[in-house]
């Protein structure tokens, strides 16, 4: 890694004339514990602070007591000290797991337990988790945001830990968003916005803060918002060089903008971003996101033959890049493809695995979106008691779990033109979609991956 900093960043630092952005990247980077650029640094600092002397061997370190000596010094140490609470941190993370974190509170150096290796830790973990198991995120998120708050200020410095609870309190709010709990997402993310004054101004972290709004303020349907906390942070973004950070807010712009019910732009904003940042090589986790949600609304306006292409080509992407949780989806968009080519027997099945999928992770909202959709393939066969059925089952579900209002009006409408015999595919589908844009229940559930 230490090949990635030029040697004139090193002089730079002990000149005191590197940019603060360089040399916030310099300190992290010789915090990691860079064997090479502790070795650079050696006789920079010796010719700097011990002029026409730097070629006399000492026989320790304890003669060279200049400033930067001290500062070095602790930067290495906090360095080694990092890694050790990084290695502790897995075996924390399984203590934590196997009984209440309550009884790490309590146990013997319960202070010194909760560190900031484990915070990071926790946190990365919670992320990891995003595309397999949104529980375990939001638990891991919990943890996180937990040790965020008994970090020792006196250790780490006031700034440093305001900025680490604001982001913990951040990415909580994000799994409770990713969760289905928007009134607590919203709180969360309250408190993480109110700790980042109190931190050492880090515009990346105003950028991420800003992010995780516009998915909140999305799922919430409020997308002008959303818009708005998005270029703020795509900006601030560009503004700190972290051009990946900012390709995928350009992404979550198209995936947003396609949901509000323009896929056409959606489209068209997601393959700007896939040529303005030329992520192939750089980020090819992003270039597939954004692929798979021009497949998906692709499918949304009925390109059933050129998105089963994609479908196809995107095979490997798929094995490579999908989920648990994202492979269901990919499943789902198969079954509308199949439908929509008339491939009702592959539809069909692609349909019933997918509403078992979600049943079975409790996913009742969407599986009853799934029904609906399978009753079009039923209706197509004639089976208009297997239509009744279908359709009167979800609307049961929905009314048992107090679904929206709208969601349930236009079920009944659904369930009255059936019984009068007067129900189409077109109208099935179209209530469906209609289900889709109040869904209350789990807003995670829809088919665009989370980034």
């Amino acid at each position: 890694m230490g090949e990635d900093l030029p040697r004139s960043w090193l002089l730079g630092f002990i000149r005191g004339k590197l940019p603060p952005r360089k040399q916030r990247t310099l300190v992290m980077h010789l915090m990691r514990g860079c064997e090479r650029c502790e070795r650079e640094i050696a006789p920079f600092t010796e010719v700097m602070f011990r002029p026409g002397r730097a070629a006399e061997p000492t026989a320790s370190g304890s003669e060279y007591n200049g400033p930067m000596d001290r500062a070095m010094t602790f930067v290495l140490e906090r360095s080694r000290e990092r890694s050790r609470e990084r290695e502790d941190a897995d075996e924390k993370i399984q203590r934590l797991l196997l009984a209440d974190w309550r009884i790490c509170l309590e146990s013997p150096g319960s202070k010194d337990f909760w560190d900031w290796g484990l915070c990071e830790a926790l946190l990365d973990k919670g992320w990891s988790f995003r595309h397999e198991d949104s529980r375990e995120m939001m638990r891991m998120a919990s943890l996180g945001r937990e040790a965020a708050d008994r970090l020792d200020s006196d250790h780490y410095g006031i700034d440093r830990v305001s900025d680490m609870r604001a982001r913990a309190w951040g990415e909580y709010a994000n799994a409770c968003r990713v969760n289905g709990d928007l009134i607590q997402a919203e709180w969360s993310l309250g408190r993480a916005i109110d700790l980042r004054p109190q931190g050492a101004g880090s515009q990346v972290l105003r950028a991420r803060l800003s992010e995780i709004t516009a998915s909140i303020l999305s799922d919430q349907r409020r997308f002008p918002s959303a818009f708005c906390a998005l270029d703020l942070a795509y900006l601030l973004y560009l503004g700190a060089d972290h051009v990946q950070d900012a390709a995928r807010v350009l992404i979550l712009r198209g995936i947003y903008t396609g949901r509000s019910g323009d896929p056409d732009l959606g489209i068209q904003i997601l393959a700007r971003a896939l040529d303005s940042e030329k992520l192939k090589d750089k980020a090819p986790k992003l270039t597939f996101v954004a692929l798979h949600n021009i497949l998906l609304f692709r499918v949304e306006q009925g390109e059933f033959q050129q998105a089963n292409i994609q479908l196809f080509e995107m095979r490997g992407l798929y094995a490579r890049y999908a989920g648990a949780i994202d492979s269901l989806k990919v499943r789902w968009i198969e079954a509308r493809i199949a439908s929509g080519l008339g491939e009702d027997e592959k539809g069909e099945r692609a349909f019933l695995q997918v509403r078992e999928g979600l049943n079975r992770r409790g996913q009742f909202y969407h599986s009853g979106i799934v029904g609906l959709e399978l009753s079009a393939i039923r209706l197509r066969q004639g089976q208009l008691g297997e239509v009744k059925r279908l359709v009167q089952e979800v609307l049961t579900t929905f009314r048992a779990r107090y679904v929206a209002r709208e969601a349930v009006a236009a079920l009944l409408m659904l369930r009255d033109a059936v019984e009068a015999g007067q129900v189409t595919g077109e109208l099935i589908l179209s209530v469906a979609s209609v289900l889709e844009l109040h869904h209350q229940e789990d807003p995670q559930e829809d088919l665009a991956f989370k980034l």
